[in-house]
């Protein structure tokens, strides 16, 4: 925090080059957060990389670009429970995509939201697990 206002992700990052591990709860994310972070070569590097309290202002579609191209980082992604009902339907979809998919050829995310179905989780933590 400066001068009373919250850091971004991206700054945090700019900042310290040598992050291997990152967790975050109530990140300051804007739409465009996943977006900037991908231009910065040390988030690129990074080994785990979990965000608590995740809002919908979170770009799925930019972390689905970039998550499918993921070969080493681990990421877990906890939403809050004020996300809406249309982004929890994007997010089972996504969900859905994953668990479908037989050989990712990426490190699969955990993801938790309010709403996702326990039985789809399970299947999610299992990847998760397995591409440790």
């Amino acid at each position: 925090m400066h001068n009373g206002t919250a850091a971004t992700l991206e700054k945090v990052f700019e900042c310290f080059s040598r992050v291997k591990s990152f967790i975050c709860t109530s990140p300051n994310i804007t739409s465009k957060t996943f977006e900037s972070l991908l231009k910065i070569p040390q988030f690129l590097t990074i080994l785990s990389f979990w965000l608590y309290s995740v809002s919908e202002d979170f770009d799925i579609d930019s972390f689905n670009i970039y998550m499918k191209k993921n070969k080493h980082s681990k990421i877990r992604l906890d939403f809050c429970g004020t996300v809406s009902e249309a982004y929890k339907n994007r997010l089972n979809l996504f969900v859905d995509e994953i668990i479908a998919t037989e050989n990712q050829g990426y490190k699969p995310p955990l993801i938790s939201c309010d709403g996702l179905d326990g039985e789809k989780y399970g299947k999610l933590y299992n990847l998760y697990i397995k591409n440790l």
